[in-house]
């Protein structure tokens, strides 16, 4: 790894990086230690009942109250593909529905993450610049009072940060001209979230021209390799469907996930019920630290410009640098999976724009901090004073977050007052309460007890995100007016003697 300075000072310069370090490393740490106490989310949960179902042999299937369900042994409306949801369900099978091993399993993926925005960006201009990419990560949300929807979560069940993982080490590989693995990457990305077809498509095309300019290879010979990786974990899903389910259900399966997959775009008449949600969702990723790296970048790009404006070698060096045309192109593919959510996606919920809100904040303190520390930028008094704001910037930053994740209780009192709801009902009812699309998932799989699906109901269930998505508050106890006798009250779940209804209360 390039071993360049930010500051002229050799003894500034790795004070600054050793302090720099140790926040990273300690919010890192932290961020790791608080997901392996977290509550249940209603999405993650809900997979979380795919996994059992894998794991027990059922097949790739949910729990079979939910909406859109299927008798087929795979469902075509789960959204979160094997590439999560295999490990999940081997954990599962491994240790028992033990949810501190998932969360385990699921912190690899965030592993991936790390090595790949570390090893990218050192490529790309040294350790700096490496350790500002991944502290970068630290600029997004991480406590937030929607349930975690849109908030970095590397412990949660839930097929964006592995996308992205896997993503950013597909770009890693391709800038060491391993195509083939590059492929296989993709692949397997493709089967956690298909959505990341778009930055898939960006990264081939952009390294295609890069091959065409370069000729490190054909970018033919380019393309087959690269196909043939990203075929093989495809292929090999679609025969196990094939084989599991025979030609006509397999016929059936495809036809039932095209309209699935037709179901989600927003008609274009319809486009401005989603705006507002949409842009609301955003802002709640972005945050002043992140905003402040970015203008800073922005400035330091501008003067970094002007001090190379004339030199023969700009082109060239661009032009040779297979680091810089990958996260180019990542940037590209990302901002333009976000428009596709942005502008026609029916998901309310800002999650799927987390990943290229996330590179936001990588590309940002990664390239930032690759300009600061190049010799012209750090001769130039406006460079040197933009870098050190950027630094303490930074660097405040990540101690806040630290901090803030450090005192949030919130995760784990979620978990307990789910257990304390799971608890009751294992020791009072045969099945958990269900109310139309409100399934409870979160208490099926802390209980072990399967639905309720008796027409009438006399115990109710009301959760948290039930109550932040009908009455915009993420507190159960909005429900409580509905209670006949309260049999647990809380935050995140409450349970309680209700009127026997036969559909949905708040539809």
């Amino acid at each position: 790894m390039t071993r360049k300075r930010l500051f002229t000072s050799d003894t500034l310069d790795a004070v600054a990086y050793i302090v720099l370090l140790l926040a990273v490393a300690s919010w890192v740490a932290i961020l790791c230690v608080k997901q392996l106490t977290y509550g249940l989310e209603f999405d993650e949960s809900y997979l979380l009942g795919v996994a059992n179902n894998l794991a027990s042999g059922s097949g790739y299937v949910d729990d079979g109250v939910t909406f859109l369900s299927t008798s087929e042994p795979f469902s075509p409306v789960i959204s979160t593909g094997p590439t999560v949801l295999i490990p999940v369900s081997l954990t599962w099978w491994i240790f028992d529905g033990d949810l501190l091993a998932i969360r385990f399993t699921m912190l690899i993926f965030f592993g991936i993450l790390l090595f790949s925005v570390w090893r990218l960006f050192g490529n790309l201009s040294g350790r700096w610049a490496s350790l500002a990419a991944v502290g970068g990560l630290a600029l997004v949300p991480t406590v937030a009072p929607d349930l975690q929807n849109t908030s970095l979560m590397p412990g949660r069940v839930v097929g964006e940060l592995p996308a992205l993982a896997l993503l950013l080490l597909a770009g890693l590989l391709l800038s060491k001209h391993r195509y083939f693995w590059s492929g296989l990457c993709l692949g397997l990305m493709l089967l956690s979230k298909l959505t990341f077809a778009i930055p898939a498509a960006a990264l081939i095309a952009t390294f295609f021209v890069f091959e065409l300019l370069n000729r490190h290879i054909s970018p033919w010979q380019f393309l087959l390799r690269n196909f043939c990786g990203v075929a093989a974990p495809l292929i090999a899903f679609e025969l196990i469907k094939t084989v599991t389910l025979g030609p006509d259900g397999y016929v059936r399966h495809i036809d039932a996930l095209r309209d699935f997959l037709g179901n989600q775009d927003i008609p274009w008449h319809q486009l401005y019920i989603f705006f507002d949600e949409h842009l609301e969702g955003t802002l709640r990723l972005l945050s002043v630290p992140l905003l402040t790296v970015v203008v800073v970048m922005i400035a330091l790009t501008w003067r970094w410009t002007r001090l190379r404006m004339g030199s023969s070698q700009n082109w060239r060096d661009a032009r040779d640098h297979a680091t810089g045309w990958v996260i180019a192109a990542l940037s590209a593919g990302l901002a333009m999976m976000f428009l596709w959510w942005f502008f026609r996606s029916q998901q309310y919920s800002a999650r799927p724009a987390l990943p290229t809100v996330l590179w936001l904040a990588i590309a940002s303190c990664g390239v930032a901090f690759s300009i600061a520390t190049q010799d012209r930028s750090r001769s130039d008094r406006i460079s040197v004073a933009l870098a050190s704001t950027l630094y303490v910037a930074l660097l405040i930053s990540i101690v806040g977050r630290t901090i803030q994740i450090g005192m949030d209780e919130s995760g784990s009192r979620m978990l307990a007052e789910q257990r304390a709801a799971a608890s009751w009902l294992q020791e009072n009812r045969q099945g958990v309460p269900t109310d139309g699309y409100w399934t409870n998932p979160e208490l099926l799989i802390l209980s072990g007890l399967p639905p309720d699906k008796a027409p009438l109901q006399d115990v109710a269930a009301y959760s948290a995100i039930r109550a932040l998505n009908k009455k915009g508050v993420a507190d159960a106890q909005a429900y409580n007016e509905l209670c006949l006798q309260m049999i647990l009250t809380s935050q995140t779940v409450t349970l309680c003697k209700a009127f026997p209804t036969s559909g949905p209360i708040d539809e």
